[in-house]
């Protein structure tokens, strides 16, 4: 029973705090925000996440305002909601990791809803990467070659954030394109 009960309220909402500025890392002048410069899955994680939290923290009835949060305080309906509010029509999945990242991050804020990957996988199929070179690949404009990808990948800077230690073929940049 112990595992299936929710976290408090106030648990949540110290979670929800620390998501916020893990999302938005206010810059040092306080001028505005600095970039998190996180994964794209990951920022996508962490965005259900926060919206899940809201949801189920906002437990305020305001009656001038806004209409009641009938979610406030219920663990399982915030999630499915926040699973339907991110277009899944049947959330049910992304209901429970919504919820064991939830409670995964309220307990421990170092356990972050990272992607599993397999044992052996090609590179192409880590979904960070690939969104990083389609954005690669968009900017350079209408026409591009498997060449623009083995030069991108070239550049030492890029293989070092990219996680590279040595440089593709020409033929590897075919197959994945």
């Amino acid at each position: 029973f112990e595992l299936r009960k929710p976290p408090s309220i106030d648990d949540a909402r110290c979670a929800l705090r620390d998501l916020q500025l893990l999302l938005k890392p206010p810059r040092h002048d306080k001028t505005g925000y600095e970039d998190p410069k996180l994964p794209p899955i990951l920022k996508e994680r962490l965005m259900l996440m926060k919206n899940f939290l809201w949801l189920y923290t906002d437990t305020h009835r305001s009656e001038r305002t806004q209409p009641a949060n009938l979610l406030g305080g219920c663990w399982g309906k915030a999630a499915d909601q926040t699973a339907r509010n991110a277009g899944k029509v049947k959330g049910d999945h992304l209901s429970r990791c919504l919820r064991s990242w939830s409670k995964a991050y309220i307990n421990d804020r170092a356990v972050l809803p990272l992607r599993k990957l397999p044992q052996k996988y090609s590179r192409i199929d880590d979904e960070d990467l690939a969104a990083e070179l389609k954005l690669h690949l968009q900017s350079i404009g209408k026409y591009v070659r498997a060449q623009d990808l083995v030069d991108y990948l070239s550049i030492p800077e890029n293989q070092a954030h990219l996680g590279f230690e040595k440089l593709i073929s020409l033929r590897t940049a075919q197959r994945w394109m």
